[in-house]
């Protein structure tokens, strides 16, 4: 199986729960460039957004921006062998994030924080090898 992934951000302009989004400022671009390693501590902009009043929702629309890219593989893989009539011997071998790939969270999207647009979390755990013998009868 492969999951493969964009997940958006939703951002907010000021303090969870206190409501509003951030306004977009025209002419800088949202995100940084370059691999995602190299912008863990930067992934957005912040002079491309404003916190908006609390009066109002801010000009940034919802769902715009989107996250780091996930990709993770899980392959298993089983071999069924007939020992006697009425007995068989299944093995199985199993990875989960096969290719040991980090998949990275969203950034902070709350704007008047001193963590807006880094990503402190990883989506997945480091790859897993399971393998297991199944006696049948």
């Amino acid at each position: 199986m492969v999951k493969v992934g964009i997940r958006r951000i939703e951002f907010s302009g000021h303090t969870p729960g206190t409501g509003g989004r951030a306004d977009r400022v025209g002419g800088i671009s949202q995100t940084t460039s370059g691999d995602v390693r190299s912008r863990l501590n930067a992934f957005l902009d912040r002079a491309a957004f404003s916190p908006a009043p609390r009066s109002r929702y801010g000009t940034l629309g919802r769902n715009t921006i989107r996250g780091p890219g996930a990709h993770l593989w899980d392959m298993r893989f089983a071999k069924l062998t007939p020992i006697h009539e009425n007995l068989r011997l299944r093995f199985m071998a199993e990875a989960f994030n096969l290719w040991n790939h980090a998949a990275f969270g969203n950034p902070s999207s709350v704007l008047d924080t001193a963590a807006f647009g880094t990503i402190r979390t990883t989506l997945s755990n480091a790859r897993i090898i399971q393998l297991g013998l199944k006696l049948e009868f």
